[in-house]
């Protein structure tokens, strides 16, 4: 009983960090996208300022950079084409060319390439979804899926 009280008590004390951590990392998020902003001509923000959106002639990319608990990095393609990325192999040519022009360097694309090229991922959930075997502290999922008449092929990795 007293080591649940203690438990508790503990958590009850260490959230403020937490959620002082946190809102901190919110507010670098939003200063870092405000500068990225710059770097993509025509993007806006979303999301009280945490997601970028880049216009490109396929539709828009969305990044989400950051993170409370894990960091790291999403970006999605959204259009309206949803027959160009089929098979597997230009699936994966886009998760590499999405990863090399948005991840801000987040994603080391030479280990990207390698993962790809030897297959190295499990489909533990619909067939358009992988968790590849990027590296041991990480997590690089990549999956496919639509909304109504929009396609989004996309990628989340963190660490």
């Amino acid at each position: 009983m007293k080591a649940s009280i203690v438990v508790l008590i503990m958590a009850g004390i260490c959230q403020p960090v937490f959620a002082d951590e946190c809102q901190f990392d919110q507010e670098a998020r939003v200063e870092r996208n405000i500068q990225l902003k710059e770097k993509y001509p025509g993007s806006y923000l979303i999301e009280n300022n945490l997601v970028l959106v880049v216009p490109v002639a396929e539709g828009r990319v969305e990044i989400t950079i950051g993170g409370c608990e894990h960091y790291g990095v999403s970006v999605e393609l959204k259009t309206k084409i949803g027959t160009k990325y089929q098979s597997e192999s230009e699936l994966m040519a886009l998760i590499v060319r999405l990863a090399r022009s948005y991840s801000q360097g987040i994603v080391d694309t030479n280990i990207l390439e390698r993962v790809i090229k030897e297959k190295q991922w499990m489909q533990p959930g619909p067939p358009r979804a992988y968790l590849l075997n990027y590296e041991d502290e990480a997590t690089f999922e990549v999956y496919v899926w639509r909304d109504d008449e929009t396609y989004v092929f996309g990628f989340n990795y963190y660490s």
